[in-house]
């Protein structure tokens, strides 16, 4: 009927009105903000039937309201008591409920829907947050329904229309005015709302904002909370759309070309924070932070600061939770491979001239190497995924930190005998030409590298013995060049240290007549 819900302005150019709020008249070019026999409206069928019910009944139908919603949910009683007190509630207090409320227009219950909208209409007279003169509240009323543009279009079609999306100063939410036209009640499509987060750093850290206050609901310091209980479905579905929001819009802005590299800066400016607070977190708010920092690892260049806080947030959230390390693999894995990784602390040479690894942060390592089982998750996810650049840093870390027990864990599961196997890969020898060159270098002389080499050895006696001899060869072709690796720090006697560790893991012996070192025949006349 005439004025239903809420009302759009008719005049010349009915176009000029849309997103412009409750009251905008474009004849006169200005929105007014307040009348008697029309008010803004969740609830009722008109403005005009609103506006003849008072405040009081809406105060109590509200507070009713309130206690069925406290029930479902008492993180948000202290916010809703606060609410019909003699003082008006904060604007802090005000933005959280909104989040609380969005969260909860996401259940299934009708019921719980309803209740929703007596506290949203009281929120509407009292404080008027659809209105711009209220702060950015009318922004959390957006953001309120935006994640609902599907399951409760109608109402979000109604949310559009009271508020004036044109006559402030940020201009980013522009693109929803078209869906507020009353004649033609359109969906806004998920894409379209994804695409202008990333677009507007505004919109990203407004969603991020979001996700943070409703992380902050779930105390990962409680004792007693369940950590296989299941999350709200409401709640559950918040920190889902929010996700798939953000990584289908991560998505698009790989291929846009609107996006600067400026703009990507910001984007994981934003991000980082957000997806650390997430994984500190349990439950949803944590898979939603492994999601997150999956999708930027796949569609940003991540640097070493990113990587090493995401990683050692991602395993602080539990290294003995299998979709840890299903989003560590996502943003250290696949290898980075090539001459600009040399110096990377995590990176073995193969024997072919490449480089096998990933970044990991020596803090990470750390953590996860606490984890008795460690070399079990790596294996179990051996086999499905590519984690050969993980396993090998885990292999190399271990190496560097005397840890040899994990090393040779690593070497001994059956679940990751095929890595080490491997046709065309020869991870055998090149481990064993990287493995003899780091003992011997060592300044410690009491770490046990002979027990991994002969571990290496009985897996693949050929390739361990080739690897050997091309260390051998190359580390005698360097002394004979120069004596010191100025570089490598290489010392002039690592060709006799080489021998010494060998002695216990090769029968055949390693030095001529002429005290030369001998290379197998094979190698010899490689080389």
């Amino acid at each position: 009927g005439k004025h239903a819900g809420s009302i759009v302005a008719t005049s010349r150019r009915q176009e000029d009105a849309l997103g412009r709020g409750l009251h905008f008249r474009s004849i006169h070019g200005h929105a007014v903000t307040e009348t008697i026999n029309f008010k803004a409206s969740f609830v009722y069928a008109s403005a005009a039937e609103a506006a003849k019910v008072p405040l009081r009944t809406l105060q109590d139908n509200a507070q009713e309201a309130a206690i069925n919603l406290s029930d479902m949910e008492p993180s948000v009683a202290g916010d809703l008591n606060q609410l019909f007190g003699t003082q008006d509630a904060s604007h802090k207090t005000l933005s959280a409920l909104l989040i609380h409320i969005s969260t909860l227009l996401g259940e299934k219950d009708d019921a719980v829907v309803e209740n929703c909208l007596h506290v949203l209409e009281y929120l509407l007279r009292r404080y008027k947050v659809h209105l711009t003169s209220s702060g950015d509240l009318w922004q959390d009323l957006l953001w309120c329904f935006l994640p609902h543009h599907n399951q409760r279009a109608s109402l979000v079609h109604r949310c559009l229309q009271l508020v004036d999306m044109a006559s402030t100063a940020n201009q980013s939410y522009l693109f929803l005015r078209p869906y507020s036209d009353p004649n033609k009640p359109v969906p806004i499509p998920r894409a379209r709302i994804a695409q202008h987060v990333m677009k507007n750093i505004n919109l990203l850290r407004h969603v991020c904002s979001m996700v943070q206050e409703a992380t902050n609901w779930i105390n990962p310091d409680n004792e007693s909370e369940d950590e296989n209980a299941e999350t709200r479905y409401g709640l559950g579905y918040f920190f889902s759309w929010t996700a798939a929001c953000i990584v289908e819009g991560l998505a698009w802005q790989r291929k846009s070309r609107d996006i600067s590299d400026d703009d990507r800066e910001a984007m994981l400016r934003v991000l980082v924070p957000c997806v650390r607070h997430a994984c500190a977190s349990t439950h949803d708010a944590r898979t939603w932070g492994y999601i997150v920092a999956s999708a930027a690892a796949e569609t940003l260049e991540l640097g070493d600061a990113v990587l090493d806080v995401w990683t050692l947030a991602i395993l602080e959230s539990g290294v003995d939770h299998a979709p840890a390390w299903s989003a560590l693999l996502s943003i250290l894995v696949p290898p980075q491979t090539g001459p600009s990784y040399v110096s990377q602390e995590c990176y073995m040479p193969m024997v072919n001239g490449k480089w096998v690894g990933c970044p990991l942060p020596q803090q990470a390592y750390m953590i996860a190497s606490q984890n008795a089982d460690v070399a079990n998750i790596l294996g179990y996810l051996h086999r499905d995924l590519l984690v050969t650049p993980l396993i090998v840093a885990f292999f190399v870390r271990s190496i560097k930190n005397e840890n040899i027990q994990l090393a040779l864990s690593l070497l001994k599961k059956p679940t990751l005998e095929s890595l080490w196997k491997e046709p065309g890969l020869d991870m055998i020898a090149s481990a064993s030409t990287w493995l003899i060159t780091t003992a011997s270098t060592a300044k410690d002389d009491d770490v046990d590298y002979s027990s991994v080499l002969k571990t290496l050895h009985k897996m693949d006696p050929t390739a361990t013995e080739d690897g050997l001899a091309l260390a051998l060869y190359r580390t005698q072709q360097q002394q004979r060049l120069g004596g010191v690796d100025a570089e490598n720090d290489v010392p002039p006697n690592v060709g006799r240290r080489m021998i010494e560790i060998l002695e216990s893991i090769v029968t055949a012996p390693l030095q001529s007549d002429e005290g030369e070192v001998a290379l197998p025949p094979r190698v010899a006349l490689d080389h």
